[in-house]
């Protein structure tokens, strides 16, 4: 089984607890605004349990180190974990009922990213699917919107997303990808009780050729407006509402 080490920093209260809670992650430095140690205790005392390094900065030296303003006085530097495919990943599954992953193919916008994201654990996937181009590369940015999601997710990052979806055949895994211009709406296939994996192509191209021809179904939202008018993220949630729903009868 193959792994990979994304290093990269991570801002705000919620993200770098998240970060410094997940197994997946290895906190190197620990990142204090003057002045705000009282009411990080907590962080700083679970940081040195962990041997972790703690260094406190003048606020706007933070935010110049980070090339972010609203990090509410807190930041790390940390090294995530990531799998190379999807198939390691299955490998060591150990739950039996159907999975429930998302994909996503040329989404470039970190903040639908990190939403997708967010929807995704919300709605029970299991793991979460990109590639290492085409889409938005994993940084603080997407760790903020994804609200700690991004470290509490298994995260593939693979090389190609067509060698990924040929070996979900072999996997028994079905690829639904979600498509503006689908003869079938979503909550008419039968989804209930079968692996399935839901691809989420970009707002402009939507899914790449070779994303549909890999495919074994594709399929639209319900309701009367177009794919088009909703960004990835948006119509990502609402399509992970739909499987969730008929799922588990919400």
């Amino acid at each position: 089984m193959s792994h990979l080490k994304c290093e990269m920093s991570v801002w705000g209260a919620h993200p770098v607890e998240e970060a410094l809670n997940s197994s997946a992650v290895q906190l190197r430095e620990l990142i204090l605004a003057e002045n705000a140690q009282e009411k990080y205790a907590a962080v700083i005392s679970k940081a040195k349990g962990k041997n972790v390094r703690i260094r406190t900065i003048r606020k706007e030296l933070l935010s110049k180190e980070i090339q972010n303003e609203k990090h509410q006085n807190i930041a790390a530097k940390i090294s995530l974990t990531l799998w190379e495919s999807l198939s390691d990943w299955f490998e060591i599954r150990e739950r039996s009922d159907p999975l429930l992953a998302v994909a996503v193919d040329g989404i470039q916008d970190p903040q639908n990213v990190g939403t997708l994201m967010r929807s995704a654990h919300f709605f029970g996937a299991e793991v979460f699917l990109m590639t290492r181009d085409r889409n938005s590369p994993l940084t603080g940015v997407v760790a903020k919107a994804s609200s700690g999601a991004l470290f509490s997710l298994p995260i593939v990052y693979a090389v190609n997303l067509a060698r990924e979806l040929e070996k979900c055949e072999e996997l028994d895994i079905w690829r639904v990808g979600l498509e503006a211009k689908a003869e079938k709406n979503l909550e008419a296939l039968q989804l209930q009780d079968r692996h399935l994996l839901l691809v989420v192509g970009s707002e402009g191209e939507g899914l790449r050729d070779l994303t549909r021809k890999r495919s074994d179904f594709l399929a639209k939202l319900p309701g009367s407006g177009r794919r088009e008018s909703l960004n990835a993220a948006v119509a990502g949630s609402i399509a992970l509402y739909e499987i969730s729903r008929h799922r588990y009868k919400i």
